[in-house]
C-alpha cells in the first residue's frame, strides 16, 4: 500500500477516537473499545512505517539515521507525556484528550504535503546511493492478496493480536 496510505489515515483516525473518547460516557465497555481501536489505529503511526521510509531515503548510514528516528520518539514522549500529565492534571483528561487530538488533526495537512515515501519521487537519490537516478518499477498485482500469501504475514498477525489483547489482562 505504501507508508502515506497507512500512515496518514492512521493518524487521523488515532486522533479522532483520541478526541471522540472524550464524549464517551462512562460505561467501561466503551473505554474498553474505544482502546483497542485506538491501539490498532496507533499501531499505523508506530515506529515501523517511519522507519521504512528512511530505509527508502537511506543507503548508507541506515542504522544510524534509524537509531535517530527511534531516540527521537523518545525524546518526543520526554516532551509530550509530562505537558499531556500538566494538561489532564489541572484542566482534566477530557480536554487533554480532545486538545491532543486535534493538535494531530491540525498535522496532518502538513505531512499531507511534505511526506514523500521515496526521494525519487522528488527527483532525489538516496543518501550514500552510488547509481543515480535508477528508475522505480511500479509494484505488480493486488498487494493485499500478496500479504495473505506471504508466509510471514501470519506469525506477525497473531503476535500483534496478542499484544493487543495483552495490553487488557
Amino acid at each position: 500500500f505504501g507508508v502515506r496510505r497507512v500512515t496518514l489515515p492512521a493518524i487521523f483516525a488515532f486522533a479522532a477516537i483520541l478526541a471522540g473518547i472524550s464524549q464517551l460516557p462512562g460505561n467501561p465497555l466503551y473505554f474498553v473499545l474505544a482502546y483497542a481501536a485506538l491501539g490498532l489505529a496507533g499501531a499505523g503511526h508506530s515506529t515501523l512505517p517511519y522507519a521504512r521510509t528512511v530505509s527508502a531515503w537511506f543507503q548508507a548510514r541506515r542504522g544510524l539515521v534509524v537509531g535517530v528516528l527511534t531516540a527521537g520518539n523518545a525524546a518526543g514522549q520526554l516532551v509530550f507525556l509530562p505537558s499531556m500529565a500538566a494538561v489532564a492534571t489541572h484542566a482534566g483528561w477530557r480536554v487533554m484528550a480532545v486538545g491532543l487530538g486535534l493538535l494531530l488533526i491540525a498535522f496532518v495537512p502538513v505531512l499531507v504535503l511534505l511526506m514523500r515515501e521515496r526521494p525519487e519521487q522528488l527527483g532525489l537519490a538516496r543518501y550514500g546511493d552510488p547509481r543515480w537516478p535508477q528508475p522505480v518499477a511500479p509494484p505488480q498485482g493486488n498487494p493485499v492478496a500478496d500479504a495473505f500469501r506471504a508466509l510471514g504475514l501470519w506469525p506477525a498477525a497473531a503476535g500483534f493480536v496478542m499484544g493487543i489483547g495483552m495490553g487488557f489482562c
